[in-house]
């Protein structure tokens, strides 16, 4: 805030200079000429009275007023904040909607869920309304946009932590969606510094194809999106198929071939299903029970008569 005129040999001050010529300082009555017009130039007691000008009232008032001048007002600030707010909210529906797993979109923009929450909050509080009506903030491109920076955070956040692990395994499964489309999940095996397990989920890689070497292909390319090198790969588990576990040409001999220490175990969920499986074909009344309550399950659900005469039967 210290000036210094060579012109004059004065030193003023930057802040009262600038007050005082736009008349806006209250205090002008006590303004000290030394510093807003004159300029101080009693350099024996310059440390003295510098340190006393700075802690004046006067002093004060200029560089608040200074600093306040590119600030917007106070009706602007409280303004945008509530639409900081609102927009807040916003998001967080759209989280609670993707992290219960409903769909955000409807058949139409009326009848989707995200609309439905924001009219519900819309009863206790008026400006939501006035909000709605701005059709912007719901188009189907931004939800979609704002979900998938949302996925891509928390995923990075989880990477992160992975990143930080030495060593890591792979886990893949195929599955067949309602539209039969084929898609593979990929996660991750990793221990932390805690020494606890975790498995999370990287990546979904819809397949056009099921052999080992598209298998292959997608497993690479989620590895590289996610930045984690292969020659970190110690382990893999999948399932017993042959473009999976195939010793010779399947997935996991693939992956063996570009990361020899990467270690296939089969899935212990699949070697669990697979001895329930073989031991219940070994007892005949297990295996008789099970074939009876699968030829129950066809008779109850081939008609809705069958069904409601089920219920009834159970409710006796």
């Amino acid at each position: 805030w210290l000036s210094l005129c060579l012109r004059w040999n004065a030193a003023f001050c930057f802040y009262c200079c600038w007050g005082s010529e736009r008349n806006l300082l209250t205090l002008s009555k006590k303004a000290e000429d030394a510093f807003a017009k004159k300029g101080y130039n009693n350099w024996k007691r310059a440390t003295e009275k510098f340190t006393e000008h700075e802690k004046s009232d006067l002093h004060n008032e200029a560089k608040r007023k200074y600093m306040a001048k590119d600030q917007p007002s106070v009706m602007v600030q409280m303004n945008d904040q509530l639409q900081c707010n609102q927009i807040e909210r916003w998001r967080m529906l759209v989280i609670y909607l993707s992290r219960q797993g409903m769909a955000v979109h409807g058949h139409d923009e009326l009848q989707d869920n995200l609309q439905q929450l924001l009219l519900l909050r819309a009863e206790d509080n008026p400006g939501v309304n006035a909000w709605i009506s701005n059709r912007n903030y719901l188009l189907h491109d931004i939800v979609n946009e704002m979900i998938s920076l949302r996925g891509n955070a928390l995923l990075r956040s989880k990477l992160h932590q992975i990143w930080q692990c030495r060593w890591y395994a792979i886990i893949a499964d195929k599955a067949t969606d309602l539209s039969k489309q084929e898609q593979m999940a990929v996660c991750i095996r990793w221990v932390d510094k805690f020494f606890e397990i975790h498995e999370d989920y990287i990546g979904l890689a819809q397949l056009d194809a099921t052999d080992a070497q598209y298998l292959t292909t997608a497993v690479k390319d989620i590895l590289v999106c996610c930045m984690l090198p292969l020659s970190a790969c110690w382990g893999q588990a999948y399932d017993s198929a042959g473009n999976m576990a195939g010793k010779l040409h399947g997935l996991a001999a693939r992956i063996r071939e570009l990361e020899p220490a990467a270690l296939y175990v089969h899935c212990f969920a699949h070697y669990l299903n697979l001895c329930l499986q073989d031991s219940t074909r070994q007892c005949m009344m297990i295996r008789n029970a099970l074939d009876i309550c699968m030829a129950i399950k066809k008779l109850v659900h081939y008609s809705a008569k069958q069904m409601g005469t089920f219920e009834q039967f159970q409710k006796q």
